[in-house]
This record gives structure tokens, C-alpha cells and sequence, in this order.
């Protein structure tokens, strides 16, 4: 393999992460806000967490 074939497969790597980290961060970062300082729980937090991801996945499969 050549330097730019590497590059080439670290770069695309990295764009193919970068969704599910940035999915995440901003679950995390939602969820906390959420259950701690909304004082909505966790247990209610995820339920609304579950709900708008099962209407986003709906929205997809929709071809919204």
C-alpha cells in the first residue's frame, strides 16, 4: 500500500466515525441536560430519548 492509499483509508475512517461521535456526544449531552437539569429523571428522559428516535427512524423509513 502507498502513503496516499493510507491516508486515503485513515481519512475515510474518520468521516465514517464521525457521525456516531457526534450522535453520541450530543445523546449524552441531551440526556444530562434533561434528566439532571430539567429534573425530569432518567428513567422519563429515556423514554423521551426513545420516543424521538423512534419518530426520526419513522421519518427515514418514511423518506422524510
Amino acid at each position: 500500500m502507498t502513503d496516499n492509499n493510507i491516508q486515503s483509508e485513515n481519512k475515510n475512517a474518520f468521516i465514517n466515525k464521525l457521525p456516531q461521535i457526534t450522535a453520541t456526544t450530543l445523546g449524552e449531552t441531551g440526556g444530562d441536560w434533561l434528566s439532571m437539569t430539567m429534573d425530569v429523571g432518567y428513567l422519563k428522559s429515556t423514554l423521551i430519548f426513545f420516543a424521538l428516535f423512534i419518530v426520526a427512524v419513522g421519518a427515514q423509513l418514511a423518506g422524510f
